[in-house]
């Protein structure tokens, strides 16, 4: 008696696919009694996938009569779980009648029809496809009556086309040709007391209407006396400054009429910004003369503005600040009307640097002489170790405000904060040095190739400055560089940057910054990342293999991975 065998096949995983059936199934281990009797063989059988049913469905939609609709070929439904194993309909081809911006509300709903699947995977599957619907509604569309505008004892006749219709309302050539207008001020015995009068449009006279849902909005008219119109002119000027002189313009006088105009403000020099009317006011020479007219006053704006304050100075620290230690920056600004204190003015700072939480500092005014203020903002011991861009805002009492980072590029060296107990790093081996990163009269624009590196920088027991060597070699750039000091290390969880001086095939002057990441450390990824960036005396970036990159950029994990070596940081 044979009581089992073991059976396989690759068909029988839920992922297996139609195109590789039949699959063979193997028959193996025969469990039973008295087998030991007989020469077993086995044959294989088949296992066949097919495909399964799938319905795609066009998803439902709808328009405003006038628009086209186009199909970005994923407006559509399958049922949940209806594809299986990863496989996905990117996209179908959808198509209706109804798309069209000429398609009417009289047609709707017009099919919707689906085609065409692309996607992965879908030749396990047999597709069939439901229509959707695309409803056509009708396009608001209002109608409104022209104002209009009559002397008392004057007549109104509307020939039905004093009407409007928003710009892009009527498409497709439709038309509206007349309305039927109405107004109880059209009748000659229409008073000013009773002005303005309503005009009412109705009955809409056109082609295709039938796609519209009209509305009508009603016009004014208006039966006047001769009109007189004083307008003050806008005017402006700084906070602090005196007011400008005063005008307008008088429109409407008949018969020489000697009327003029007088404006006022209730704005003074030490009125604060913002705006205030201008007032204006009619001078009747002869006091009759202003019974003739119907008197519109326009008032004027004095708009007084404030310019903010304007950053003119900013110093970080004059070197690498030991951890532990106060970081002070300095600056100054100007402004109109700077007064002693109480102070309106608020200095406030944002630091940050890579892999240490931002923080915020206020800073204080020091001075004050005529236009012109200082300020310093000190951060007290305890600054995390980083490199930091320090972003300083003055704002002044109207809220106006200015904003300038201290980084690398606009003050002298960095804003740096540096532990000499926290640990030191060495590294060694070679990056695809990629073409734009040479700048020296050795190398062209384009030259890329392998450079090799290796270096070594910690702090000795009571040092304030890092010591070691640095080596950097890019021999398709003619370019040997040699580290002869350093200023500063700042060694922060799996990264390290440090800064110094070193000669370029054994001459010059230069400045460098070399920038690592140590993969093995926890959020290295892994991998191990190099920058190297160094400056001529004139502060021209001669080589970088992150050119024009942020100084920080090689910090956070998007800096030259290694072809080859490593690089350590290594813990006290």
């Amino acid at each position: 008696v044979i009581n089992s065998v073991t059976l396989t096949s690759p068909g029988a995983a839920a992922t297996a696919t139609v195109a590789g059936s039949a699959y063979d199934i193997t028959a193996t281990a025969a469990v039973g009694t008295g087998l030991g009797n007989y020469a077993l063989s086995y044959a294989v059988g088949k296992l066949t996938v097919n495909t399964k049913a799938l319905l795609v469905t066009a998803d439902n939609r709808t328009k405003t009569y006038g628009d086209a609709v186009t199909f970005a070929g994923t407006e559509f439904s399958t049922p949940v779980g209806g594809l299986v194993n990863g496989d996905v309909i990117n996209s179908v081809t959808l198509t209706s009648p109804g798309a069209a911006a000429t398609a009417t509300v009289a047609g709707s709903m017009y099919d919707i029809t689906a085609s065409a699947s692309v996607g992965t995977g879908l030749g396990n599957y047999t597709l069939s496809y439901a229509l959707g619907k695309l409803t056509v509604n009708a396009k608001p569309l209002t109608v409104t009556a022209d104002n209009r505008a009559k002397t008392y004892g004057d007549a109104v006749t509307f020939a039905g086309t004093e009407f409007s219709t928003p710009v892009g309302g009527l498409v497709n050539g439709n038309t509206i040709t007349s309305v039927t207008l109405s107004s109880l001020g059209s009748a000659a015995t229409a008073t000013v007391a009773g002005s303005p009068y309503d005009i009412t449009a109705t009955a809409a006279v056109g082609t295709g209407l039938a796609n519209y849902s009209l509305a009508y909005a009603v016009g004014h008219l208006t039966v006047n006396k001769a009109g007189l119109t004083i307008t003050a002119a806008d005017k402006s000027r700084t906070y602090a400054v005196a007011n400008p002189a005063l005008t307008g313009s008088i429109v409407g006088i008949k018969n020489g009429d000697g009327i003029t105009a007088a404006y006022t403000t209730v704005a003074t020099i030490a009125s604060l910004i913002g705006t205030y009317p201008i007032t204006p006011s009619a001078v009747d020479a002869i006091a009759t003369k202003l019974g003739n007219y119907s008197v519109t006053l326009v008032n004027g704006t004095l708009t007084i503005s404030n310019d903010a304050p304007v950053l003119t100075g900013l110093a970080g620290p004059s070197g690498p600040v030991p951890l532990g230690s106060p970081v002070t920056v300095t600056g100054t600004f100007s402004d109109i009307g700077i007064t002693p204190p109480p102070d309106p003015y608020t200095i406030t700072s944002h630091w940050t640097s890579t892999g240490v939480t931002p923080f915020d500092q206020t800073g204080t005014v020091t001075s004050y002489n005529g236009s012109t203020g200082a300020f310093t903002i000190t951060e007290p011991a305890g600054t995390p170790v980083g490199v930091y861009t320090i972003t300083v805002t003055v704002t002044d009492r109207f809220g106006a405000s200015s904003s300038s980072s201290a980084s690398a590029s606009s003050v002298p060296g960095y804003v740096v904060v540096y532990d000499p107990s926290g640990g030191f790093v060495t590294g060694g081996g070679w990056i695809n040095s990629p073409a734009g990163a040479c700048n020296t009269g050795n190398c062209t624009f384009n030259t890329a190739g392998k450079a090799n590196f290796g270096f070594v920088s910690k702090y000795k027991p009571g040092a304030k400055v890092p010591d070691g060597n640095t080596e950097f070699q890019f021999q398709a750039g003619n370019l040997n560089f040699k580290g002869t000091s350093m200023d500063w290390l700042v060694v922060s969880g799996n990264r390290c940057q440090y800064h110094g001086t070193g000669t370029i095939n054994g001459s010059g002057n230069y400045t460098f910054v070399l920038t690592c990441i140590d993969g093995k450390i926890n959020g290295g990824n892994g991998v191990d990342h190099f920058r190297m960036k160094i400056i001529d005396a004139s502060n021209t970036v001669v080589y970088d293999n992150q050119m024009n990159a942020p100084d920080d950029s090689g910090l956070t994990g998007s800096g030259t991975l290694l072809g080859g070596g490593s690089i350590t940081i290594h813990t006290k």
